[in-house]
This record gives C-alpha cells, sequence and structure tokens, in this order.
C-alpha cells in the first residue's frame, strides 16, 4: 500500500507511470535478492518399481528448511518427479507422504 502511495506521488498522480515506477522498484529488489545463497535444505529420495527419484530443495535459512509445509512439497515433488503424467499433489492439506529424508 505505502508502495503504490510513493509511486503516485513520485509519478504525480499518473497511474501509468506509477506502474512503472513499481516494476523498476521491483526488479531492483530481484536483483539485489539474486545473489543470496541458499545453503541450507533437505534432499529427499524414493525408490519406485521402475526406478527412483532423488530432489535437493535449498533455503536461505535452515529454519525455512525444516518447515513441514516446505518438507511436504519437497516430498510432493520427489512423487512427481517418479511418477509419469501429474502427481495431483495439492499441497499441505493433504494427507501424510511416504518419502523421506536422507
Amino acid at each position: 500500500m505505502m508502495d503504490c502511495k510513493k509511486a503516485l506521488a513520485e509519478a504525480d498522480g499518473d497511474i501509468d507511470k506509477a506502474v512503472e515506477w513499481i516494476r523498476e522498484k521491483g526488479l531492483a529488489a530481484a536483483q539485489k535478492k539474486a545473489g543470496r545463497i541458499a545453503a541450507e535444505g533437505m534432499a529427499y529420495a524414493e525408490v519406485f518399481s521402475d526406478g527412483a527419484a532423488l530432489v535437493e530443495v535449498n533455503a536461505e535459512t535452515d529454519f525455512v528448511a525444516t518447515e513441514r509445509p516446505v518438507q511436504r512439497v519437497h516430498q510432493g515433488c520427489v512423487l512427481c518427479g517418479g511418477q509419469v503424467g501429474s502427481c495431483g499433489h495439492g499441497g499441505p492439506q493433504d494427507p501424510p507422504l511416504p518419502a523421506r529424508p536422507v
């Protein structure tokens, strides 16, 4: 909200210029974050009858990487990677998945 207000002030009330200002600011913020290293994370593996899947997902902090909803997404990625076609994994509200951390 405050960015929108500031953008309109910077653009003298011109909505199109304000939108452009917000886009430029967003790109600058994204570039600033691009250099961050995501060194914390977990790897998940699952063996299937016709192969196996291994997925490593990293985050900036171990706090994020060890959160249960994030782990469930990782596990879902492993299951999707090991299947042909779509897996239909809906997210953290789904029942526990069989993949295990390694």
